[in-house]
């Protein structure tokens, strides 16, 4: 007869961990008690039981540690980030701001269409409108579904290249009027 005991390291355990071991055992425990007054609980009940049994030979005994199949049952169940999540390359954001994003085809687009605004007000194009336009360029192959934006980042970019565009106006404006004087 082969005995299984069991090594359990309560300091490296979660609460709900070693509440959970309790439960298993049998323990009576208190929901308001402490996760060191439970860590004390669960390793008295396992000398205990480790005590009440006769000692046998070190050849009938197999110790496992179960204390690493809990973390790593915890790691792939729990972690909500993939491994690998920190490496540079998987990062999403690392070229923000360099419009990389959009294909140049398109940017030319958005230009056209930002800039129709500037010499008729009554051409002005909501972004939904753009959206659609790209969309039919799409359907006429004229241009690649793939390069197509989102209506988001068509928001973003609009808002982004207006201020540019107000930033170099009054740059101009500054230089005409010290051209002048």
């Amino acid at each position: 007869k082969i005995q299984l005991l069991v090594h359990l390291n309560s300091k490296r355990m979660r609460l709900s961990e070693i509440q959970n071991e309790l439960m298993q055992r049998d323990v009576l425990f208190e929901e308001n008690q402490n996760r060191s007054e439970l860590s004390m609980l669960l390793q008295k009940n396992i000398d205990e039981k480790r005590n009440a049994n006769s000692s046998p030979s070190e050849n009938d005994i197999i110790m496992l540690d179960v204390s690493n199949f809990s973390y790593s049952d915890i790691i792939k169940n729990q972690y909500p980030l993939s491994k690998g999540w920190a490496i540079k390359g998987k990062q999403k954001y690392e070229k923000k701001g360099s419009e990389s994003c959009i294909a140049k085809e398109v940017l030319d687009l958005l230009k056209g269409f930002f800039h129709i605004r500037n010499v008729d007000s009554s051409q002005s194009y909501l972004p939904e409108d753009i959206l659609r336009a790209l969309n039919e360029k799409a359907n006429n192959n004229e241009l690649e579904r793939t390069k197509i934006p989102k209506i988001e980042t068509i928001r973003n970019w609009i808002f982004r290249y207006s201020s540019v565009m107000k930033k170099e106006m009054a740059e101009r404006m500054l230089v005409n009027i010290s051209n002048n004087n």
